[in-house]
């Protein structure tokens, strides 16, 4: 049942270095993911960069201990799989609708590199992380999110040794097993009330 799955997530601080998820396990997952996302008209406006070479993996965890708390996000540090979602400008969509509304002159704001449509952005790659999240966690794989990174608008030089990244980071994600150390207990929620307001 989809509720039992999703209440097994919890945000893993530091991963089981010695047992790493299949690597062709988290390639379907990940484009499993990819098929039943949601887009508003197909535009898919982000990329998802995997990283899982211990040298890009330890680069990374340089670049995130550079921002605002990032030096005790230490799931970065010990996760077989980090995941970094940025924005896409699409330059080109390949449904002849899309082609036809922009030739009668219609105008998308994500084919525009310098529109700012990174909220619109987050919202899919906020439906695309939970999609995987979901899958992820039915192959019994944990799942972190980070925020903590640096900002490629603002300081694109922290991404330098990164020279794929080039729009603003969003979202990242580590994938692995849970260590079970005790830094990984749950944080608690807020109650409902607090959040939910009926009017």
């Amino acid at each position: 049942m989809i509720e039992e799955t999703l209440k097994k997530r919890k945000q893993v601080r530091i991963y089981d270095t010695e047992r790493v998820p299949d690597i062709q396990l988290i390639k379907t997952i990940i484009t499993k993911a990819f098929e039943v996302s949601a887009s508003k008209q197909n535009f898919y406006p982000y990329n998802v960069f995997v990283l899982h070479k211990p040298e890009d993996l330890k680069t990374f965890w340089e670049i995130t201990k550079s921002a605002p708390g990032g030096e005790d996000n230490y799931n970065v540090e010990t996760a077989p799989y980090s995941l970094i979602l940025t924005r896409r400008t699409v330059e080109t969509h390949p449904d002849p609708k899309i082609k036809e509304r922009i030739a009668r002159g219609h105008v998308y704001p994500i084919m525009d590199k310098n529109s700012n449509e990174d909220h619109r952005v987050a919202i899919e790659v906020g439906m695309f992380a939970k999609v995987l999240t979901t899958m992820a966690l039915e192959n019994n794989i944990d799942v972190a999110y980070q925020l903590c990174i640096p900002d490629f608008d603002g300081k694109p030089e922290k991404w330098s040794k990164f020279p794929f990244i080039k729009e603003n980071v969003l979202l990242c994600m580590q994938l692995g097993y849970d260590s079970k150390k005790k830094d990984n207990d749950r944080e608690i929620k807020p109650q409902i009330d607090d959040v939910v307001k009926w009017i």
